[in-house]
């Protein structure tokens, strides 16, 4: 995501129309959620912000750990050791190498981390039915959160 005044500084002069149709170069908010149901998406590298990890798991799309700061490492250790939706990145001195990111991706298109997608694949399932089921979780909760309130 590159706004003009950074993509000026970042990117070579005639970058952009080099790569024009092979590659999209995002200058605005990207369409996070279109992107991660494009059936393209084999895996998400995230920050590991709670609202990123929800709309990739409800999109069925792996996450590639690289928590930043605050509730992100405690999430991504969340979603790659307990819910198992995720990858983890070692990170050294803040930083995840190169080498560290192929490992990852490399990680998730082999049959290395079979079991993160079938998971993630449940979860997603499991996520919508609480949503869009009359009998599901989230109206069950809505339900309770009116009669409370009411």
């Amino acid at each position: 995501l590159l706004t003009e005044d950074w993509k000026a500084g970042l990117l070579p002069e005639g970058y952009e129309r080099r790569l024009q149709g092979r590659c999209l170069i995002e200058t605005g908010w990207a369409p996070q959620g279109a992107i991660l149901a494009h059936e393209a998406t084999g895996a998400f590298i995230s920050h590991c912000g709670w609202n990123s990890c929800l709309e990739s798991v409800a999109a069925g799309v792996p996450i590639i750990a690289l928590p930043l700061q605050v509730d992100q490492p405690a999430n991504a250790l969340l979603l790659a050791r307990e819910a198992k939706v995720a990858v983890e990145m070692k990170i050294v001195d803040g930083i995840a190498g190169r080498n560290e990111v192929e490992r990852a991706v490399r990680s998730l298109m082999s049959g290395e981390s079979v079991e993160v997608k079938r998971r993630v694949e449940a979860v997603s399932k499991a996520a919508i039915a609480a949503i869009f089921n009359e009998d599901g979780d989230a109206w069950s909760n809505l339900d309770s959160f009116i009669q409370y309130a009411a």
